[in-house]
């Protein structure tokens, strides 16, 4: 068993239960937030909104890692306040535990807090965030750096895989595909983007805590069309078949640059571990 204790909050979710499986393959010791009535043997209940169950949790076990992937996302709310609990005031609290125990914190952030309107993603893209959903995890991203905690942030595009979020697209079109469906797309497919397999994100929060990887790093997959990656995705699970196409707007180039320090799985290859 690895010595030091790690809290993961958003144990629940789509990449939390792929870290979990992988810390827990690697012998770490885990304590699994969930704010959900699950499995009881394998998650900790606890309202990540309210400091002072959060609090108590963190004194009561004590980690030498936290890992936060605990996040509201939903691109339609009217206004932050509908963020604040989990996406500001969890991390904070975290942050500041974390600061005064030398603590390794690792939050999973979103190049939203840019906003949507760049073509590239990396260290020099300016602040924009055009979503109320970017400016909490701006805002997050900026208490944990003023917090002076060790920290590890880690801005993601989009994540894909086998049941993953439909606010993504492209897991939609794989999702329908498992199912049967040929994917369709609005516009031309010619937009480039380099959406990351969720299994990569695992492995590069593993990385974070095996290598102690810190900072403000950026993580994208292999750079594909859209077009390029429906034909993959017909060519996997829907062999002979070709994505359709709707006329309209075409969406534009939004590509993240990797940081060196994770890998990436080629998106077909990807693809192929889902059959």
């Amino acid at each position: 068993m690895k010595e030091k204790n790690i809290l993961l909050t958003g144990a629940f979710g789509f990449l939390g239960k792929e870290v979990y499986k992988l810390l827990s393959n690697y012998g770490y010791n885990i304590t699994a937030v969930s704010h959900k009535l699950s499995d009881l043997s394998k998650y900790t209940l606890c309202d990540l909104s309210k400091p002072e169950e959060l609090v108590n949790l963190l004194e009561k076990i004590k980690p030498g890692i936290v890992i936060n992937l605990a996040a509201k996302v939903n691109f339609e709310e009217k206004n932050m306040s509908d963020y604040y609990g989990i996406n500001i005031l969890c991390p904070a609290v975290m942050s500041y535990y974390c600061a005064i125990n030398n603590t390794l914190m690792i939050q999973a952030s979103s190049i939203m807090v840019h906003g949507s309107s760049f073509s590239n993603y990396n260290l020099d893209t300016p602040y924009r965030p055009d979503s109320y959903y970017g400016k909490s995890k701006l805002f997050a991203d900026n208490l944990i750096v003023a917090s002076g905690c060790i920290h590890s942030i880690l801005r993601f595009g989009g994540i894909f895989g086998k049941n993953g979020p439909a606010h993504l697209g492209i897991n939609r079109s794989i999702n329908n595909a498992i199912e049967g469906m040929v994917p369709s797309f609005i516009g031309t497919g010619d937009a480039k983007r380099n959406y990351i397999y969720v299994k990569d994100a695992a492995e590069a929060i593993l990385k974070c805590v095996d290598e102690n990887i810190t900072g403000i790093n950026y993580i994208g997959g292999e750079i594909k069309t859209v077009n390029g990656m429906l034909n993959d995705i017909c060519e996997v699970f829907n062999p002979g078949c070709e994505p359709s196409y709707i006329k309209g707007q075409n969406a534009a180039d939004q590509v993240i640059e990797n940081s060196n320090h994770f890998k990436i799985t080629p998106f077909k290859t990807a693809l192929e571990q889902m059959i």
